[in-house]
């Protein structure tokens, strides 16, 4: 028997030409068992549902809802499915796809308006593919299990999303990049080479938790956002990248803590790499467990409206145990700098390299390892915009034979 096809469309709200009035509060139920199937539902006005199900292969859905206050349920079961939900305002999308299914794609689109209940997807199978798109005041939620899998996420103001990946070579993408202010962002992926890249702006927080090998982890956000990367297993590398946007400070001489970021990077397991990233009154954590690691931190001046020299405030702590280890810090004025290794470090040898620039700074660096390590301190190095004159402080503490402490104060 050749295959069927079957085609529902179902408009459910029809507009009156007379009275302009819409219908409203109509329900939709399309069940499709066998191949081919193609489901289409569409439905204007208020209050409405959509319930469509498909079953074995070969399975298209397509739910399209204008209006408030609307609910549209996709369950899809088999191989090569596709849903697209497309709503506007105050509504609910859920997509299921699952009982083994293979290289299903599901986009939820939930725009052109604002406070969108939620939209959820939940896929398991073998190489699917995961989109949702949303304007403000939305919640969005993504669940995927097995191999290959990609998530992606765009949201606007508002908002919160989830991305929960189980499995081998997952990518994660949320945006929360259109002058967003309050978003929340979490990534939690489990398996081998996964990748997440989460993008935000104003108030905002994100968490990326990857076990597994060979996880990658990207964090940008700008303005007063807090961001969290916890990674556990082999090669993990985690960037942070946090700035200030010189816009965000209304006036000169704004006070500490109006555009704080707090970056916190966690990694467990060999050669991994942490760089951080930024600008003013921001914090910066990073503790590494294992081999060869290596932490990066660049803490500098950068909101144009307000003059050096001033104590611009950054707090960076570095903490490593094992081997190989390797910290480098950066800062401008005002800063406070802490590392502390415990290793045998690169041929026998801990490095820490702590630079500061201008005033009213603060350096720490603690080594415990057999010996051969090397602490060294620059601060108050001249630069554009000149030094007030203000007090350093430095302290080198080492244990074991063979180490080596410089430091260096005073315009160089």
């Amino acid at each position: 028997m050749g295959k069927k096809t079957l085609r529902v469309i179902a408009v459910l709200s029809v507009l009156s030409l007379l009275s302009g009035t819409a219908f409203a509060a109509n329900t939709a139920t399309s069940h499709s068992t066998g191949t081919g199937h193609e489901s289409e539902v569409f439905q204007h006005g208020d209050n409405n549902n959509a319930d469509v199900t498909q079953a074995d292969q070969d399975n298209r859905s397509r739910v399209t809802q204008q209006g408030d206050g609307n609910d549209a349920q996709v369950d899809q079961a088999g191989i090569n499915n596709l849903s697209v939900i497309d709503q506007m305002n105050d509504n609910t999308a859920d997509v299921t796809q699952t009982a083994g299914s293979e290289n299903n794609t599901a986009t939820v689109n939930q725009g052109d308006g604002n406070n969108n209940i939620g939209g959820s997807i939940w896929q398991s199978g073998t190489n699917s593919n995961a989109e949702i798109h949303q304007a403000d005041g939305n919640d969005a939620t993504i669940l995927q299990s097995n191999d290959d899998n990609s998530a992606i996420i765009h949201q606007n103001l508002d908002n919160e999303a989830l991305i929960d990946q189980w499995g081998n070579r997952n990518v994660a993408t949320i945006d929360q990049n259109l002058n967003n202010i309050g978003n929340g962002a979490s990534v939690f992926q489990g398996g081998d080479d996964n990748i997440a890249d989460v993008d935000q702006r104003e108030g905002n927080l994100a968490t990326v938790d990857q076990s597994g090998n060979r996880n990658f982890a990207f964090v940008d956000q700008v303005n007063d956002n807090t961001a969290v990367v916890d990674q556990s297993g082999d090669d993990n590398t985690a960037n942070v990248r946090q700035y200030v946007d010189n816009h965000f400070m209304p006036v000169v001489g704004a006070s500490p803590g109006a555009a704080d970021n707090g970056a916190t990077v966690l990694q467990s397991g060999n050669n991994n790499l942490a760089n951080v990233t930024q600008d003013d009154w921001n914090t910066a954590y990073v503790d590494q467990t294992g081999d060869n690691n290596t932490v990066n931190i660049n803490q500098h001046h950068a909101v144009s409206n307000i003059p050096k020299p001033r104590s611009i405030g950054n707090h960076a702590e570095v903490f490593q145990t094992g081997q190989d280890s390797d910290a480098v810090i950066n800062q401008d004025d005002g800063n406070f700098a802490h590392v502390s290794q415990s290793g045998d470090g690169t041929n026998g040898r801990d490095l820490v390299t702590i630079t500061q620039y201008d005033d009213l700074d603060v350096a720490e660096a603690f080594q415990s390892g057999t010996g051969n390590n090397v602490i060294e301190i620059n601060q108050e190095i001249g630069q554009a915009g000149g030094s007030s004159g203000g007090v350093q402080n430095a302290s080198a503490s080492q244990n074991g034979t063979g180490n080596l402490a410089i430091i260096n104060q005073g315009n160089l």
